[in-house]
């Protein structure tokens, strides 16, 4: 291949989507370059940020820190202590705990469940120059 901007439009264009087409549930695809082992950790330091903006940008993307540095942000105050309360009455099967916190909820179905979590499944592409 040639330089770095034509690998990464051939993964984007024909890999990326290969592999979006062939792999059943989410695919996340990142991209970061390294100038030899020396600096490999940086790049999969990088590697992991790009992967928590998944996301934001379209499925299929394959998602870089220039694409990343091209998304406008807006403040937002997430009430974090919510969703934990909720989880823990919700594990807990407290409904009167889980209305406490959520009112305005006139109806929850009585047989609570709760999810084992999944193994995640990473589909990694690396390129070194």
């Amino acid at each position: 291949m040639g330089n770095e901007h034509e690998t990464y439009q051939y993964l984007e264009q024909t890999i990326v989507p290969m592999i979006c087409n062939t792999v059943r549930g989410r695919v996340i695809c990142t991209w970061a370059v390294s100038d030899g082992f020396e600096n490999m950790h940086e790049a999969v330091r990088e590697l992991d940020h790009a992967a928590e903006w998944n996301l934001i940008l379209k499925k299929g993307t394959l998602i870089c820190k220039e694409k990343i540095q091209k998304i406008k942000l807006h403040s937002y105050k997430y009430p974090l202590h919510l969703e934990i309360e909720a989880k823990e009455a919700l594990m807990n099967k407290d409904l009167k705990r889980f209305k406490r916190y959520f009112p305005g909820i006139r109806h929850i179905a009585g047989n609570f469940h709760v999810p084992r979590r999944r193994p995640r499944r990473d589909v990694s592409i690396s390129h070194w120059s």
